[in-house]
């Protein structure tokens, strides 16, 4: 079996050696290194506006806005070939 890498030592160590100071603290959450790991595989990113219509995000009053319903949505996707 490989090493164990705890995941609170090595951010602390990446922090130290790349960034130069802890930018968020210990709040370390996998969707961040995901993300992380997304952006250095494929050297890109997504604006904030286009993961929020991923995501389907609604106000405090539960209504999504204009724009983000799933089948709009989807038809984009499909016209931009982004699914099958």
């Amino acid at each position: 079996m490989g090493e164990q890498i705890i995941l609170r030592n090595a951010r602390k160590d990446v922090d130290k050696k790349y960034v130069g100071f802890s930018p968020n603290g210990d709040s370390v959450k996998p969707v961040h290194i995901a993300g992380g790991a997304m952006r250095c595989i494929y050297g890109q990113y997504n604006r904030t506006m286009a993961i929020k219509r991923l995501a389907l995000v609604s106000d405090a009053k539960g209504k999504i806005p204009d724009g983000n319903e799933n089948d709009v949505i989807y038809r984009a996707m499909l016209v931009q070939e982004q699914i099958e």
